[in-house]
């Protein structure tokens, strides 16, 4: 049996043993030791399950995520060549020095998302060299040679040659092996910018395609829940009567169990079968069953699907999570807290964006969240009850092709979006949408994108729902650039403001284009914005500084509500009297525009009445400002800019603190 089936990705993360020190592959070790006898991975008994002369490895320890794929193999590097053999235990030394040196930009080992890629360019790599009957170090060692093998990488993974290159030229000749041309690394840096497409960025959706999509995932929750009961109920009934609703031709397939069921059954099926339309009917299902093309009774799991697939849109779009981290979701994941604006949501899972291993994460959000949330529970407890394989059942999205005749006969953790976005009624693409893009980004050649032509339906991807959320809210003013920050989960302000590129355009008004939507964002900012306000001010047990800091710090001894009754904050909300923005020197409670706080000499900000001072927060912003220093050359103007921005805060610092 191989090894790719005798693991799962939710096996646990083993950790590294002192006897193994001499034996094992880790991060940090010396590279000396990568060669035959190393043992690449163990199971939770200190089995040996991966070595260095295997050619299939298996890191369950590395799965974080649901989606992770911890099997390689390097079967397919098994070809003919004069060096065959030597070229093959090159790829795996390469590839066991990018995943465990400790030149990594995060400290820790490579993910296995960019090891799955790493292994596919070191199979373009190793196939040029065995056609050409070269050895893999002579690839490296000659500049022409490179440029030749380059030039049949497909574009794609130019990025993940880049940064295998970068690691070998970072390290000792001795461990790697071989020398390389120094010309190469400048020549591989150069090609790869010049590949970069910045069209290649997720697009923006539409404001009104963005709207009747929303629409779209809101009716088809509907209609199930309208229905719930009886489509669960004739699941049941198809799972406990294998002739329920089936065709003369699928009673035949099953005839030999037919006739394994007690006489009493065998009679009471014969006399009264039921085909899919009168099963259909039964259950009172027949306008659903037409509304959503249902041909068989493997239709009702299928809408199963798609109603999972549309409840996980929409909490892409009330949370900005990633595609992994929703898909990580645990059924219990929402985490009510109450207080200002009478209730607000966390949703917990896990993330691995910023640390690069599993960690637990939080996401503010809205109570719009509950439904497509309960909408799931609900159908994971009726797929759970009836999962048979190995799979791994605690996952919020516990896909609905696990059920016994859904229709699929590859069972899968957790849903997949593929396809089932075609399974929505097409939005086209109209001269108005591309104009709405051009305006978002007018740099983009949108007219001659074939992804994106008048008349085509829009292809949804689930990234987009973030940068569009992105770019709507900063377009409108409704979310600031630190909530953002907070919302996608990311360490500099760099990729936030990638993110919401083109947001800038004056002439843009979003509010106009699409008012619905805008009052729909401005609803789940007052929600969002309560939120953060009871988790960093009232909630936290840290010292607060500045006037509205200490006055939190008050209330917390005094009462949870931040002025009088419940309703009477409420009222303060909606109407604008009471705020709260996230500022790197904490927080701000001014209701009105403030042009100050957004830049690091906020000097105004020590003696406003509207400041909450969080030393945490700018201890984290001199973080973030020092990061953003070691990206940047010394001796520029950008350099000492940001220099003495970062200054500039510190001595803000000192004097809120000072202050108390």
């Amino acid at each position: 049996m191989s090894i790719k089936r005798k693991y799962s990705v939710s096996s646990p993360a083993f950790p590294l043993k002192r006897a193994h020190l001499q034996t094992d592959a880790y991060y940090g070790m010396s590279l000396s030791r990568i060669g035959p006898g190393l043992v690449m991975s163990r199971s939770v008994d200190d089995s040996i399950i991966s070595l260095f002369d295997d050619d299939e490895w298996l890191f369950p320890a590395f799965a974080f995520s649901v989606k992770d794929n911890p099997y390689f193999s390097f079967l397919p590097f098994r070809q003919e060549g004069k060096f065959a053999s030597e070229n093959i235990a090159t790829c795996k030394r390469m590839f066991t020095i990018k995943m465990f040196s400790t030149k990594s930009k995060t400290g820790k080992t490579i993910r296995l998302p960019t090891m799955q890629s790493l292994l596919t360019t070191l199979n373009h790599l190793n196939t040029f060299s065995n056609r050409r009957d070269i050895q893999i170090e002579e690839v490296f060692g000659t500049k022409s040679i490179f440029e030749e093998m380059q030039a049949t990488l497909p574009i794609s993974y130019n990025k993940s040659m880049l940064g295998l290159m970068r690691t070998l030229v970072s390290i000792d000749s001795v461990y790697r092996g071989f020398t390389i041309d120094g010309s190469i690394l400048p020549f591989l840096e150069k090609t790869t910018r010049d590949s970069r497409n910045e069209g290649d960025q997720h697009a923006v959706i539409p404001s009104r395609i963005l709207w009747a999509k929303y629409k779209q995932y809101k009716e088809c929750l509907d209609d199930y829940l309208k229905n719930k009961k009886a489509i669960h109920a004739f699941i049941e009934a198809s799972i406990d009567n294998r002739f329920f609703g089936r065709s003369d031709r699928a009673r035949s397939m099953y005839q030999n169990e037919f006739m394994l069921l007690p006489a009493e059954m065998q009679v009471a099926q014969i006399r009264t079968p039921l085909t899919f339309s009168k099963a259909i009917e039964k259950y009172k299902l027949t306008s659903l069953a037409k509304k959503y093309n249902w041909s068989s009774t493997m239709s009702p799991p299928r809408f199963l699907s798609l109603v999972q697939y549309c409840a996980k849109c929409l909490i892409h779009l009330f949370t900005l999570m990633r595609d992994s981290e929703v898909l990580n979701l645990p059924v219990d994941c929402l985490e009510p807290i109450r207080g200002w604006n009478d209730e607000a949501l966390y949703l917990c899972g896990t993330s691995t964006k910023l640390e690069s291993e599993k960690t637990d994460a939080k996401w503010i959000t809205t109570d719009d969240i509950r439904e497509p949330v309960q909408i799931l529970q609900s159908i994971q407890k009726l797929v759970a009850a009836h999962v048979k394989f190995d799979i791994k059942v605690d996952w919020l999205l516990l896909a609905a092709s696990n059920l016994p005749y859904s229709g699929n006969s590859s069972k899968k953790g957790v849903v997949t979006a593929k396809s089932l976005e075609a399974r929505l009624p097409p939005v086209i693409i109209t001269e108005a949408d591309i104009r709405e893009l051009e305006t978002i980004d007018p740099y983009r050649n949108w007219r001659d994108d074939k992804k994106f032509k008048i008349g085509k339906p829009w292809r949804v991807t689930t990234h987009q729902f973030r940068r569009s959320i992105s770019v709507f809210a900063g377009q409108s003013g409704l979310i600031s650039l630190p909530s953002l920050k907070r919302l996608l989960r990311h360490i500099t302000k760099i990729m936030a403001t990638y993110y919401m590129k083109g947001c800038s355009a004056k002439n843009y008004l979003f509010s106009d284009i699409n008012p619905k939507l805008t009052l729909e964002l401005k609803r789940a900012k007052e929600e969002a914005d309560a939120a953060l306000f009871i988790r960093d001010a009232l909630k936290s047990a840290e010292q607060m500084y500045g006037l509205a800091g200490r006055r939190a710090m008050d209330m917390r001894k005094e009462s949870l509500w931040l002025a009088g009754t419940e309703t009477q904050t409420n009222q303060q909300v909606k109407l604008g009297l009471m705020a709260y923005e996230e500022t790197p020197a904490g927080g701000c409670t001014s209701p009105t525009p403030c042009d100050k706080r957004a830049h690091a000499k906020m000097d105004t900000c020590v003696k406003c009445k509207h400041l909450v001072g969080q030393e945490s927060r700018m201890d984290e912003t001199i973080e973030i400002m020092e990061f953003d220093l070691t990206e940047l050359k010394p001796g520029t103007i950008e350099y000492r800019a940001e220099l003495q921005n970062l200054e500039d805060f510190k001595a803000l610092r000192a004097m809120i603190i000072a202050r108390g």
